[in-house]
């Protein structure tokens, strides 16, 4: 399962719909200011990570998160977990 989404605040309603899937493979795609970009990419990390590990009910397979600049192409950020969710960045 995807889920897009143009604004970085709030992903509560997105991450709960990712986790409640019964699909293997879930990713999020969002976008974030580049003047904060690594400010933002560690809050949503976070997010993502403690929503996922606070998730009440059964969680399976992968969430992949994708993080992207809003005006600068090169500015890209991807973090794969598994349960318990360590979401670890994947360089590129």
């Amino acid at each position: 399962m995807i889920e897009h989404e143009n604004r970085s605040k709030p992903l509560e309603s997105e991450i709960e719909k990712l986790c409640n899937d019964v699909s293997k493979l879930k990713v999020l795609i969002t976008y974030v200011p580049d003047s904060k970009f690594d400010e933002e990419i560690e809050r949503i990390h976070t997010e993502v990570k403690d929503a996922i590990n606070n998730h009440i009910g059964p969680f399976t397979g992968e969430f992949i998160l994708i993080i992207g600049g809003w005006g600068n192409e090169n500015d890209w950020a991807i973090f794969r977990s598994s349960v318990p969710a360590d979401m670890n960045r994947i360089r590129l």
